[in-house]
C-alpha cells in the first residue's frame, strides 16, 4: 500500500489544442511535490520551516500556457544536453554536428523546444511511496542531433522531505548526452521575491571558466582565491552562471551542494552522481505569471544543475557525454530537505 498519495489534474491547454497535466505527490506529513508532463517539469514543493509551516518553495506557473510562455526553463527537464556549445556545433565520431543555434550563434539547453518545451508521456507507478515516470522520444535529427533517443524522468518522493530524480535513455546512434532538472527554489517561500537571506556551500575546488558570452574556455582552473570558492558556505556577492567539478569522483551519489535560508531555517542538501553542478543564481529572471499571481524578477529564486561537463566535446580537457547504441544512460540526484534549529 502508497505511503502517500498521487493526484493528476488538468493542467490548461497549449497553443496547438494538446492538454497538459499536473501531478501532485504527497506523503502523509504534509510534504508534496508538483510536477507536470509539459518539460517534465517540477513546478512546486511544499516543505516545512523551522517551526513546521509549510510552504512551496519551488518556483513554477499556475498553467501550461504560462509555463510555455517563459523562457527560464522553470523547473524544466534539460536535453539531450544542458548548456551552452560553442557556435552550435561539436565533433562526434569524425564528423561535425550542427545543432540548433537558439541562442545564437551558440546552442542552449538542447535547443528551441528540447526535453523543456514538449509534452512527455507520464505514468504512475506501482510503488510504496508517490512515483511518476515521464518519458519522451526524441526523434533522429532532432534539434540537429543524431540517432532516436528514448528518455525517461521518474520522480520519487521519500519521506520526510527527500526527492529522488532518475533519468534513464538509450540511443540508435552515438549521440552527446547530459541531462538535468532546471528547477528554482527559494527556501523563504516561491513569492519571496529575495535569496538575501541564502548562503551555499559547494564541495567544489575547480570550475570551468567562461568567456563573455558564458561559453567555456576549455580550462579547469581552482576555485581559490576565486569568488567562486563556495568551499565555506556563503551568500551571493555578484551573479553567478557557472559550471562546477565536484571534488568527489562520479559514478555514486555524494554530497554536490547544501543551501541554506537562515530566515526560514529550510536547508536543502543536493546529492549526485554527475561530474559537475552549475549554479545559476536567476540574474536574467523576468517572469510576470507565477504562481498565484507572482512575478518572478532577478535573484527570485536560484538553479543548482547537477550534470556532465558543458560543451564537452568542443574541449580535450572535459569528459565526454556520449551515449552509444547498446548502452543505458542511467544518472540520479536527489534533492533533499532538512530544518535548521531555533538560532
Amino acid at each position: 500500500m502508497m505511503q502517500g498519495s498521487v493526484v493528476a489534474a488538468p493542467f490548461g491547454t497549449l497553443s496547438d489544442g494538446s492538454r497538459a497535466m499536473s501531478y501532485s505527490l504527497s506523503l502523509d506529513n504534509g510534504v508534496a511535490a508538483m510536477l507536470t508532463d509539459f518539460g517534465a517539469s517540477l513546478i512546486g514543493w511544499r516543505v516545512p520551516d523551522r517551526h513546521g509551516r509549510l510552504d512551496d518553495v519551488v518556483l513554477g506557473c499556475d498553467d501550461v500556457s504560462a509555463l510555455a510562455q517563459q523562457t527560464a526553463y522553470l523547473g524544466a527537464a534539460v536535453g539531450r544536453v544542458a548548456g551552452r556549445v560553442r557556435a552550435a556545433r561539436f565533433p562526434l565520431d569524425d564528423r561535425e554536428y550542427h545543432v540548433a543555434a537558439n541562442s545564437a550563434p551558440h546552442h542552449l539547453h538542447g535547443g528551441v523546444r528540447g526535453f523543456s518545451y514538449r509534452l512527455w508521456s507520464a505514468e504512475v507507478l506501482d510503488d510504496d511511496l508517490p512515483a511518476v515516470r515521464f518519458t519522451i522520444t526524441s526523434e533522429d535529427g532532432d534539434e540537429g542531433y543524431s540517432g532516436e533517443v528514448q528518455a525517461s524522468l521518474t520522480y520519487r518522493l521519500e519521506p520526510p522531505a527527500r526527492l529522488v530524480l532518475t533519468f534513464e535513455a538509450v540511443a540508435s546512434r552515438p549521440t552527446p548526452f547530459s541531462p538535468t532538472c532546471h528547477a528554482y527554489f527559494n527556501l523563504d517561500g516561491h513569492g519571496a521575491g529575495s535569496l538575501a537571506s541564502h548562503t551555499l556551500h559547494l564541495p567544489a575546488s575547480r570550475y570551468t571558466p567562461v568567456d563573455e558570452a558564458l561559453i567555456p574556455t576549455g580550462e579547469i582552473a581552482p576555485v581559490n582565491g576565486t569568488p567562486m570558492d563556495f568551499g565555506e558556505p556563503k551568500g551571493f556577492a555578484q551573479e553567478y552562471d557557472h559550471n562546477f567539478v565536484i571534488d568527489e569522483p562520479p559514478g555514486q551519489l555524494r554530497h554536490a551542494a547544501s543551501l541554506v535560508s537562515h530566515t526560514s531555517g529550510r536547508a536543502l542538501s543536493i546529492s549526485t552522481d554527475r561530474p559537475c553542478i552549475h549554479l545559476y543564481t536567476g540574474a536574467g529572471l523576468d517572469i510576470p505569471g507565477g504562481k498565484q499571481g507572482t512575478s518572478y524578477g532577478p535573484f527570485s529564486g536560484l538553479a543548482l544543475e547537477t550534470q556532465g561537463f558543458p560543451d564537452a566535446l568542443n574541449h580535450e580537457l572535459f569528459t565526454a557525454n556520449v551515449l552509444r547504441p547498446g548502452e543505458t544512460f542511467r544518472s540520479q540526484t536527489v534533492f533533499e530537505f532538512i530544518q535548521e534549529p531555533t538560532p
